[in-house]
């Protein structure tokens, strides 16, 4: 890995985008290097302003849970609307993830969905979770059980932990009834009203 994270370096120092924002991420997570999160947002910053759509996404991210910068999520919004305009996948779940909470933006359960199940159909296993969720609940879309499973499902065969902790817990009906969900690290909750 450290010789893959040197080449990235050396190829960025150059001028190479896509190998600074490659650096960027080692950066970002420790991974051959020393981790430097606010080195890594001046890597993706300078990439995003030559159009990057990962970087955009990545900067995004940045600000939706304040790791590197301060948390903002209108800034969020901001980043992760450009590269879902571009139609990157991961940008519009997490932008859905704000319409649905109303976290930067005006919530909107309905666009939220729509997000979801772009996201969903493109291979985005938390996607497909929430897209389930979504259907289980009428969220943003008329209640449907066949869809809720058939979602679940598919979020579990993709490695979804928090649909496969529904399945193994033997929870799927109360799961449906909304009378439990999960928590922020997949722990299972009773009494849930979402």
């Amino acid at each position: 890995m450290k010789r893959a994270v040197a080449c990235w370096r050396l190829a960025a120092r150059r001028g190479d985008s896509a190998s600074l924002r490659s650096w960027g991420a080692c950066l970002a997570m420790g991974e051959g290097c020393r981790k430097d999160v606010s080195r890594a947002i001046d890597c993706y910053k300078d990439v995003a302003a030559k159009g990057d759509v990962v970087a955009i996404h990545n900067l995004g991210a940045c600000y939706s849970i304040g790791d590197g910068v301060p948390r903002d999520a209108k800034e969020a919004v901001r980043w992760l609307s450009q590269s879902a305009g571009k139609g990157f996948a991961w940008s519009v779940y997490y932008l859905g993830m704000h319409l649905c909470r109303g976290e930067g933006c005006v919530q909107d359960v309905e666009r939220a969905f729509r997000c979801f199940r772009y996201a969903a159909r493109r291979g985005i296993p938390n996607a497909q979770y929430d897209l389930a969720v979504c259907y289980a609940n009428g969220e943003g879309v008329k209640r449907s059980v066949c869809f809720a499973v058939l979602w679940l499902l598919i979020s579990v065969l993709r490695g979804c932990r928090a649909a496969s902790s529904i399945i193994e817990g033997d929870l799927l009906e109360a799961w449906l009834d909304g009378e439990v969900g999960l928590g922020d690290d997949d722990e299972v909750i009773s009494g849930v009203d979402r």
